[in-house]
């Protein structure tokens, strides 16, 4: 079939905007897409049909454009399903690729124009074809008819056609969307450390005869991408079946696209909060920008601090907090979300970080959380308290640390204002000496320091925990008092060790 063909259907009604020139090409394929590059999905020859969810600033257009002319396709064809209109950037490259570009008329479904051309490039069909067809149809029809709505309608779909239930999940376990009841959690549990790993994808779980695909863009990391979960055994599905798993995960990454996008102009007004309470606005100022955030000016107010490399900690914050009302902006390398809601709903949302740990060896998430505050006035305070829960956090050795209002009356906290240097050189002139002479001597002075504070200097209870003599217990005492200068008969002298314990972390 030749583009010229296509375009003398009267009922598509199909308008070339550019390549007449190139109207005799054949057509070999159909392909919907609208990932912003999807040259590992073409051949060449394909018409592409795309809604330019993948179009967020006019440079997109030529890359997009420039992945089709590279892959070889046929043609590009166009439509937003609403004002049918084309944009100037979109036709220049183009027309500078030499790659005819047509328009969708915004009453034409993608998938009539897909089904016609299948049509006529396969006179014959088998029934399964047939059926595939029809699903396909089903799918993208629903993905762009019902925004905002298009996921859920995609998946009951798939449980109407294909009987068959799915699962869209976030990476912290969040249920996106869903044809069915919840996963259970240990089988949430199961695919989320699979998929965070990076271990190999589409990937079976045999024991519940369930799949778990990526739906997310490769070039991200999977702690910001999406997941399908389908009750079906990936290892027996039909070629058709992969085909129709693909367009679904197509269809999911569009969705991940589209409501990243809604939160663009809500992230501008966040920002703006954050640097207003940094900068002690004025209350009634900050009421004001906390009503244009959509958050309540005079209501219970949680912040969250969090820090994680790669700029990840917004996308991470934005997904946790994604059903509770919430403003997510970025400043000095650390992400903060102003909350409103329940101190104990934020805590509980807040907690499920944990599940991102499997993807986290090589990049820890550190999460702080405030107090309530009550309005505009206790805003800074909360943000206080959240950036020093978040630096208190940065002292921990897990893949995931969150600490809240209740750790913030440790000593600890005033450990976290201390600047690192500061920190580094007081542990080691207190455990310095000791450490070194553990390793020379193959001893146990440091341990011994850790259990004879923690059982407040009791010779007898601390020398039956460590299974020593007493003798033997004081023997260890005044050798590190000798190598520290410090009287452990003292109080301030336990106080510096026990703090220079705290700072070298668990042992």
């Amino acid at each position: 079939m030749r583009l010229r063909t296509l375009l003398d259907l009267p009922d598509l009604k199909l308008e070339l905007l550019s390549g007449e020139p190139e109207l005799d090409r054949p057509i070999q394929s159909v392909m919907t897409t609208d990932l912003p590059d999807p040259s590992r999905y073409l051949h060449g020859g394909e018409l592409v049909l795309t809604g330019m969810i993948w179009r967020r600033s006019p440079d997109d257009s030529a890359l997009f454009v420039k992945a089709l002319a590279d892959a070889g396709v046929c043609a590009l064809a166009a439509g937003d399903g609403s004002s049918g209109e084309i944009p100037d950037d979109l036709r220049t490259a183009c027309h500078g690729r030499g790659l005819p570009l047509l328009r969708v008329p915004a009453d034409i479904a993608f998938a009539t124009v897909t089904e016609e051309v299948v049509r006529r490039l396969s006179p014959v069909r088998a029934d399964d074809v047939t059926d595939f067809l029809g699903r396909h149809r089903h799918l993208v029809s629903a993905s762009v008819a019902a925004e905002g709505d298009g996921l859920a309608a995609v998946l009951d779909l798939v449980r109407q056609q294909l009987s068959m239930r799915c699962w869209v999940i976030s990476p912290t376990g969040q249920e996106v969307a869903a044809n069915a009841p919840p996963l259970p959690e240990d089988v949430k549990a199961q695919a989320l450390r699979h998929y965070l790993s990076g271990k190999r994808i589409p990937y079976p779980l045999p024991a519940q005869a369930m799949s778990v695909l990526s739906a997310g863009d490769p070039t991200q990391p999977r702690v910001v991408n999406w997941l399908l979960i389908c009750d079906s055994d990936v290892t027996q599905w039909e070629p058709q079946h992969h085909q129709l798993a693909r367009e679904l995960t197509a269809l999911v990454e569009a969705e991940h696209r589209r409501l990243d996008s809604t939160r663009q102009a809500r992230r501008a007004a966040a920002c703006d909060l954050v640097q207003m309470i940094t900068a002690d606005a004025d209350p009634t100022e900050l009421a004001y920008q906390l009503k244009h955030t959509g958050l309540p000016a005079d209501g219970t107010l949680v912040v969250v601090a969090a820090q994680l490399a790669g700029g990840l900690a917004r996308p991470v914050l934005e997904d946790l907090l994604g059903r509770l009302p919430a403003a997510v902006a970025v400043l000095d390398q650390t992400a903060f979300a102003i909350v409103a809601g329940d101190p104990e709903q934020v805590r509980q949302a807040i907690d499920q970080a944990v599940n991102l740990a499997p993807a986290l060896a090589n990049s820890p998430l550190r999460i702080g959380v405030s107090g309530t505050a009550t309005g505009a006035p206790g805003l800074r305070g909360a943000l206080d308290e959240a950036r020093h829960a978040c630096a208190m956090a940065g002292m921990s050795r897990e893949c995931v640390t969150i600490i809240g209002e209740d750790e913030l009356t440790s000593h600890v906290m005033l450990l976290a204002a201390v600047p690192d240097g500061v920190r580094r050189a007081f542990r080691d002139r207190l455990l310095g000496p000791l450490l070194e002479y553990d390793r020379v001597h193959r001893a146990d002075l440091v341990p011994t320091l850790r259990a004879f504070l923690a059982y407040s200097g009791s010779w007898t209870k601390c020398a039956e925990v460590l299974h020593v003599h007493v003798n033997t217990l004081r023997y260890r005492i005044q050798r590190i008092e000798q190598l520290t200068g410090r009287d452990l008969g003292k109080l301030d002298s336990r106080v510096d060790l026990f703090l220079a314990l705290a700072l070298a972390g668990n042992p």
